[in-house]
């Protein structure tokens, strides 16, 4: 097939703002206490599967000393230090990996918050275009940060006499650096010793007028790129021999001791960095986007909090809400059944830099590249080869909240490495659950009519849906039916000094009489309801493929060819589709 469906897709963010208030406190409406009692079920051919995080190692894939992590499915045995030798005879799925699988589907449909966003963390890209080497210098007289963009920093070529040093004194002869303490130029180092090409010198002499203000949030964005090059899960590289971690950290403590540094820069002379082709921090945070589309940011305040912050809880500068529901963790396990031991392949963090998917695209037909700050109109060419882009600053808005399609599960991936062994590092060994049914129940308190509707659909999708739960959702995994069996009300009296509780059985709808929600309803059904076979057979990650041929190239690829041919002046060609398409699936090609 040339063609696909990306494993995940984005629920929209509504144009309206979420309905906030206080907790509803009359008890002639907000006066229903009680029990769901509930069933969940393994859907054939989707296994699921929740960690045991009491070990890392429960099975001996590899031997002890090795890294890959293998682990059972949760129970409550402690395999702190153990071998798991046989999967366990209680099974368990939490209560708190239930709450928050309806969490999600409550938050879509009451129009709420996204609470679970890092508001602290940049999105960044990486950038297509090279940057140009400036000089950043720090003003004692005014406490400020200069960018120099002019005279250019010449390029070295070697260096001779001594190791290559970040911030070394010495002179230059051509393109040879030679070091001298007492010489007129620095040494920004891009590679270690003894030859480190395409490195630069500066004299900080020169630069004493012409220098433009820096901005404290472009500070913030260099030192955390250089922060993200520190971080030893991240940077791998090595230079003949060395870890480029030092080579960052020695920059980043210059740039704290406000000593003169190169960096290189856009033509706004906003987004710097420590090399010329490097990642990109933006300085709009996801927390911010949320604020500005629509006030979807999380719930900070108790007075004044979205319809999921009030029924499930929230803690906010503002106070807290507690929750007036509870899950159980399941119990009475029926006809379970663990599958072999399997090899996963490398599941990773989302890339909020795939924009095509993450970012919905500004208005107008001809923009070739937007990202989190600002949208390209076109590209000028200059004499030299550079390219200026034509940069508009707008407001970006989030595709939505992330959704999985119920595609079909590939089955076991075993990745050999050079020694034959089963898998990588990176990858992750398990046993799933194949089979069982589980009981578990929801305790609710002093909800209205409304609140207790809105979860139960959330919970049985109208008994048509099915969920998404554990591990290895975009591979399939993970499907489940939840039903709910019964609603009890729960009414407390006291005789002769005595406490009776009786637990009478109340009817709900089976789909809510909302019409603020029909549409939600619609679309959550869409991607909740399994789909047709032949549909669910294309549901995958993106791979390139090229016509008349069955190679294929990785998702890496895929996302690179879809931005053309040209890494100075990308032009993206296929965006995710909207939820509510009938197609909804992309080409390889």
């Amino acid at each position: 097939m040339d063609r696909f469906i990306n494993p995940y897709t984005f629920f929209p963010i509504s144009g309206d703002c979420p309905e906030r208030g206080i907790v509803e406190r009359d008890p002639a409406k907000a006066n229903l206490t009680g029990v769901m009692e509930c069933e969940l079920s393994v859907v054939a051919g989707h296994p699921v599967f929740i960690p045991n995080t009491s070990s890392h190692n429960a099975f001996d894939i590899r031997g002890a000393d090795c890294k890959h992590k293998s682990y059972e499915f949760y129970s409550y045995d402690d395999l702190k230090g153990k071998r798991s030798n046989s999967a366990p005879n209680d099974p368990i799925i939490p209560g708190s990996e239930i709450r928050g699988m309806i969490r999600n589907v409550y938050e879509q449909l009451t129009n709420s918050c996204l609470p679970v966003i890092d508001g602290k963390n940049l999105p960044y890209k990486r950038t297509p275009e090279p940057k140009k080497a400036c000089v950043m210098k720090y003003d004692d007289s005014v406490g400020k940060w200069f960018i120099y963009d002019t005279p250019e920093p010449k390029k070295v070529e070697k260096v001779v006499g001594a190791s290559a040093i970040l911030g070394a004194k010495g002179d230059i002869t051509g393109d040879v650096f030679t070091p001298d303490p007492n010489g007129r130029y620095t040494l920004h180092v891009t590679g270690t010793a003894p030859n480190p090409k395409h490195s630069r010198v500066f004299d900080e002499s020169t630069y004493t007028t012409g220098g433009k203000p820096v901005q404290e949030e472009d500070i913030k964005r260099l030192i955390r790129v250089c922060e993200s090059y520190c971080d030893e899960k991240v940077n791998k590289h090595k230079i003949n021999g060395q870890s480029e971690i030092q080579l960052y950290q020695n920059y980043l403590d210059r740039i704290k001791g406000k000593e003169t540094v190169l960096v290189y820069a856009d033509d706004s002379l906003k987004y710097l960095s420590p090399s010329s082709m490097t990642k990109e921090y933006f300085e709009t945070t996801i927390e911010e986007i949320l604020e500005k589309q629509s006030a979807h940011n999380k719930c900070k305040d108790k007075d004044n909090a979205c319809p999921a912050c009030r029924l499930f809880g929230m803690i906010g500068d503002g106070g807290a809400i507690a929750s007036r529901i509870k899950f159980t963790d399941t119990y009475e396990n029926v006809g379970f059944k663990f599958g072999e031991i399997i090899t996963l392949p490398i599941l990773a963090t989302p890339h909020i830099s795939a924009i095509e998917f993450y970012l919905l695209k500004p208005y107008g037909n001809n923009i070739p590249m937007w990202n989190y700050d600002y949208f390209v109109n076109g590209y000028e060419q200059n004499p030299d080869g550079t390219i200026n882009y034509n940069r508009t600053d707008y407001e970006a808005d989030l595709s939505g909240r992330k959704v999985y399609w119920h595609g079909n599960f590939s089955g076991p991936n075993t990745v050999p490495d050079t020694n034959g062994n089963l898998a990588r590092e990176m990858n992750c060994s398990i046993r799933p659950l194949e089979s069982g049914t589980f009981k578990f129940k929801v305790y609710f308190e002093d909800l209205t009519l409304e609140e207790l509707e809105n979860l139960k659909f959330c919970i049985d999708l109208a008994g048509v849906g099915i969920h998404k739960i554990g591990k290895g959702k975009p591979l399939g995994m993970g499907d489940v039916e939840v039903r709910v069996s019964g609603v009890y009300l729960r009414d407390y009296s006291v005789n002769n000094g005595k406490i009776s509780v009786k637990n009478e059985p109340y009817q709900i709808n089976s789909i809510i009489h909302n019409a603020n929600h029909n549409a939600n309803i619609q679309l959550i059904l869409k991607y909740q309801t399994p789909l047709d076979p032949a549909t669910a057979a294309i549901v995958q990650y993106p791979e390139r493929k090229f016509p008349n041929s069955e190679d294929k190239k990785p998702i890496y690829e895929w996302f690179g060819a879809n931005r053309g041919s040209s890494v100075q002046k990308p032009t993206i060609d296929q965006i995710l589709p909207d939820i509510g398409n009938n197609d909804v699936s992309l080409t390889k090609n």
